[in-house]
């Protein structure tokens, strides 16, 4: 590391910069002077310590064998073969690292220079613009056969079931610290992706048209110029050992395992036991007696170093297209969205008119044996009228989704039709629905509505392809118009789906919809925006996530953690632990009685300075973990269990941090799952129509929020 830190600063001073790369990845991207990182890879632009080092070791090699040609050295007939031997030894004769980026910032490229890795598809796809002869089509890998099992059952199964449940601009100065690439991940770190192991046989696509592989419904092919190099201490950046003990990094391989969360259990294990300093038990008396002091107002920087203390919010493009309603809307659902829709959805109507004439022709039939005077149209009438059916809009899935929100805002336990009716029908005025749109019209969107190709080859490998489009799209605009604060909370929420077709639902016992699509959101702990990928910041987690390993490689990222923590985690300090009884279990964790409401016991790790294990006492035991903050005494509010009044308790800041920050997840599921809810307002025998309302209902909360800034 010490090598390639000193090549760096060489190549600082020439003019080279660097950017964090995309997705998961703990590689930065180095660029040369004047380049950008849309260049060539391997050229250009280079991904990793590794691949500069190649790139630099061969241009080194190159002038250095130049030199011994232009002597008459024997050198001359040296290959580049040679390059491992001078990778393990350097010698003195090669040239200073002051004249590589003279020999970079030039077009010639030695023969052995790292060669361009291929984009992801998706990720070219995404600075593609999309025509609407060619759309994006989503469509889920997983549906039976079922799902086409009959032409009769596709057309009831689109119906719609009856409804069940019914100041000035903030201008962000520090707007440049948010992450340039606002691409996506690659799908392969996607947990929705088919891995090698999985049964492939349980992912089955349907049949209809399309080759749009990679395509996104972005034009972002500007040429953005030099990038600036982040404001952000070198030294700490390239340097994520100084948060490690050496003997820690001995034992585990060194940082880049600790990066990778590749930590021996064995380990852990030892941390567990031998791993910790203390713990020391403070007591609320006399600090509960003393005179509240309120925290300086720089105790964020006190209790967090480095963090990031620039402002957080909505970007300067995102507050000007928010001035209005529908603007602050189609900053997170672009019209460029709507058009895919429209043109999936068209091609999905016609991938199936064959099976829709036939069973027209069925019911028609049917109708006839029962009124014979009633006249049968041939399936070639039918098929003709089907095929006059004018192509769907961007613009008219627009007004599908805005009179969906005005069934919203009066809800009612009539009939969706009831709404085109001619004459007042309870509380709903009669024609209201009909100055936008003929309900026929609207049924036809609702029946055919689709996001993309079930013949995609990749269909029978992504259990979210049927929303892949809407999927990124969220994520694309969700990240790209608001800059990270400095505190963020992360927690899971649902999308409600009770569909045995969808391969994402699972059970959450604890959520008021129990059964659905799980989402990892990320939130602003302030406004509790969902953000996407933000860096350098405070992450609060609950018990679910928190881990010694977690917490770890989130620390050589530059990610600070807060987050309570299950007992039975790998490395928690044994001491601040209920005892273990003889039969192998653990004593209850209700706080004992003699031991005052308050009281807590921190132990500090041995290895990872920044680290902290807390138990705090309050009707039970709470058990904290935390990289960076505080544990000096401070006072939250809780509810007296004998009482029922609130009670002033001593607690460290962490917890009061914890209690202060966690929680931006569930407003956002509060403001998303009521009774303005379009998912809820509508009902779909199909999943990810369902899914899909969900969606927009993330997109609308964003919206408002954004709005309200």
């Amino acid at each position: 590391m010490s090598g390639f830190q000193a090549r760096w600063r060489e190549l600082r001073k020439d003019g080279w910069t660097w950017k964090r790369s995309e997705g998961l990845s703990n590689d930065m991207i180095y660029i040369k002077p004047g380049k950008t990182k849309k260049d060539v890879r391997g050229v250009d632009v280079f991904v990793g310590e590794k691949e500069i080092m190649e790139y630099l070791d061969n241009v080194d090699l190159g002038m250095f064998l130049a030199r011994k040609q232009a002597e008459g050295g024997s050198a001359s007939t040296t290959t580049l073969g040679g390059q491992d031997d001078l990778n393990t030894g350097r010698t003195d004769d090669l040239p200073s690292h002051n004249s590589v980026s003279e020999a970079g910032a030039s077009d010639v490229v030695p023969s052995a220079s790292v060669s361009t890795a291929p984009d992801d598809e998706v990720n070219q796809g995404i600075n593609r613009p999309r025509s609407r002869s060619s759309p994006l089509i989503a469509t889920s890998t997983h549906i039976d056969d079922r799902d086409n099992s009959s032409a009769e059952a596709d057309e009831e199964d689109d119906e719609s079931m009856p409804d069940a449940e019914g100041n000035s601009s903030r201008r962000c100065e520090d707007e440049e610290t948010k992450d340039d690439s606002n691409q996506l991940s690659p799908l392969d770190d996607d947990p929705n992706i088919i891995s090698p192991e999985d049964q492939l046989d349980n992912y089955t696509a349907l049949d209809s048209d399309g080759d749009n592989e990679g395509d996104s419904v972005y034009d972002d092919d500007d040429d953005l110029g030099p990038e600036e190099p982040d404001p952000v201490d070198e030294d700490a950046l390239y340097s994520p050992d100084l948060h490690y003990e050496p003997s820690l990094l001995q034992r585990v391989g060194g940082v880049a395992a600790i990066s990778r969360g590749s930590v021996d259990a064995h380990v852990l294990t030892d941390i567990k036991f031998n791993g910790w300093i203390g713990p020391e038990k403070e007591t609320p008396l006399p600090f509960m007696d003393e005179p509240y002091q309120e925290r300086p107002a720089n105790w964020m920087s006190v209790d967090y170093p480095n963090i990031f203390t620039g402002e957080g919010g909505p970007t300067l493009e995102a507050m000007k297209a928010a001035a209005t309603a529908l603007g602050a809307f189609f900053l997170f659902a672009p019209p460029q969205l709507w058009e895919t829709i429209a043109g999936a959805s068209d091609d999905y109507f016609e991938a199936n008119l064959d099976k829709r004439v036939a069973a027209q022709h069925a019911k028609q039939e049917a109708r006839q044996r029962k009124q014979p005077s009633f006249q049968v149209q041939s399936p070639a009438e039918i098929k003709e009228h089907l095929e006059n059916t004018p192509e769907i809009s961007g613009r008219e899935f627009c007004v599908f989704i805005g009179l969906l929100i005005a069934r919203t805002i009066a809800p009612n336990k009539e009939k969706f039709e009831h709404h085109w009716k001619t004459t007042d029908e309870g509380a709903i005025p009669r024609g209201c629905f009909n100055r936008f749109m003929t309900r026929d019209r609207f049924a036809h969107l609702s029946r055919n509505m689709h996001f993309s190709d079930n013949a995609h080859r990749r269909a029978a490998t992504d259990r979210a392809w049927k929303l892949r489009p809407v999927i990124e799209t969220l994520q694309y605009t969700f990240h790209r118009n608001f800059v990270s604060p400095s505190v963020m909370a992360f927690d899971e929420a649902m999308l409600p789906s009770r569909s045995t077709f969808n391969r994402m639902r699972v059970f959450m016992k604890d959520k008021p919809h129990r059964w659905g699509t799980k989402l990892f959101m990320l939130n602003c702990s302030k406004t509790a925006y969902c953000i996407r990928s933000p860096k350098f910041r405070l992450v609060v987690t609950d018990r679910f996530y928190t881990s010694l390993v977690l917490a770890m490689q989130l620390l050589t990222m530059n990610f600070y953690t807060v987050g309570t923590i299950m007992m039975n985690k790998r490395g928690l300090c044994e001491e601040i632990l209920p005892t273990t009884m003889k039969n192998g279990r653990r004593a209850s964790n209700k706080s004992p009685a003699h031991i005052p409401r308050g009281t807590f016991e921190v132990a500090t790790s041995k290895d990872v300075p920044l680290m902290k294990a807390i138990r705090w006492y309050d009707k039970q035991g709470v058990h904290v973990l935390a990289t960076g903050g505080s544990a000096e005494h401070d006072r939250i509010v809780r509810q007296d269990p004998l009482t029922g009044q609130d009670a002033e308790l001593m607690a460290p800041r962490i917890v009061k941090d914890y209690q202060t920050f966690m929680g931006g997840v569930d407003v956002h599921d509060q403001l998303r799952l009521q009774r303005y809810s379009l998912q809820l307002a509508r009902r779909y025998k199909k999943y990810y129509k369902s899914l899909f309302l969900g969606l927009i209902d993330l997109a609308i909360v964003n919206a408002y929020i954004v709005f309200n800034c």
